[in-house]
């Protein structure tokens, strides 16, 4: 295998690119007055804009939601807390089912 200026590749496209741009403007600069270089733009999709709502919504989402917290512990001082382990064990096998179809693709 043969790696020779890969850096100088990657690189090399943007700076042609600024050389091009630099050589057009010298060029015109007898004829009329050029129009200012225009800076970079970034545009974001509408995905992307969903996305950044969703995730500052989360971050707004408190981790702990405590009336559930406090309803729990209610139960369990008065004893009326009850384990379904059937529920449990479903829901187990349901969720190692998950990632391993998730696993498969």
């Amino acid at each position: 295998m043969e790696i020779n200026n890969t850096l100088q590749k990657l690189v090399n496209p943007y700076s042609s690119q600024v050389q091009n741009t630099a050589q057009q403007s010298q060029g015109r600069a007898g004829q009329t007055e050029a129009a200012p270089p225009q800076g970079d733009r970034v545009s974001v999709s509408p995905e992307a804009r969903l996305f950044a709502a969703a995730q500052s919504t989360v971050a707004a989402t408190p981790e702990v939601r405590q009336n559930r917290v406090d309803a729990l512990r209610e139960r369990v001082q008065n004893g009326t807390y009850e384990i379904n382990s059937r529920d449990i064990a479903s829901k187990l096998l349901q969720g190692d089912a998950e990632l391993a179809a998730t696993l498969k693709g």
